[in-house]
């Protein structure tokens, strides 16, 4: 009776672990695109506030047409309705480098802050670093999640190397004469 309740527990913390790991990935997979288009609305003229809002009109665009929701989209759609509601645009863009928990996305809300504080002087050279670096990064964790998946690979190869060498033993042994 007592190790139920004890079970749940565990499987649901760790059923959210997951939870928080798959968010976290998107994230981390989703940065590249992001700071690309960003940097891109950025360097024809718009604002802060209307270039993250450009992107988040495109992505309820994809989302009518049947695309899937993605975590950062809609983290994006929700700043931009504080900052419509009235809330400063520095403490949205804080709040949300503090939501998603990410350095990646901490680093570029601090960097949305000091465009904000000392406007397009240096802002489009911070920006273009951004991308770059993000892309950068973006290969690494390919090479990482490229390399997770060839460990898990392993098994199976040695499972499949085990069943060869059974089928071309076992005939070996018969021709021999036992």
């Amino acid at each position: 009776m007592i190790i139920i309740p004890i079970l749940l527990v565990f499987f649901e913390s760790k059923n959210r672990k997951k939870n928080i790991q798959e968010k976290n990935l998107e994230l981390l997979a989703d940065y590249p695109e992001f700071v690309a288009k960003f940097s891109l609305l950025i360097l024809t003229g718009l604002s802060i506030y209307n270039a993250l809002v450009r992107i988040v009109e495109n992505y309820q665009l994809t989302i009518s047409k049947g695309g899937q929701k993605r975590v950062l989209y809609e983290l994006l759609t929700l700043t931009c309705q504080k900052i419509r509601n009235g809330m400063y645009e520095a403490y949205a863009y804080e709040e949300f480098g503090r939501i998603t928990g990410i350095p990646s996305y901490i680093k570029f809300s601090s960097l949305l802050i000091s465009g904000l504080n000392r406007g397009n002087k240096d802002f489009n050279h911070h920006l273009s670093e951004e991308v770059t670096s993000s892309l950068l990064e973006h290969k690494s964790f390919v090479l990482q999640q490229g390399a997770k998946a060839s460990t898990k690979l392993t098994l199976p190869m040695m499972l499949i190397f085990a069943v060869i060498l059974v089928i071309v033993i076992i005939p070996a042994f018969f021709s021999v004469g036992f």
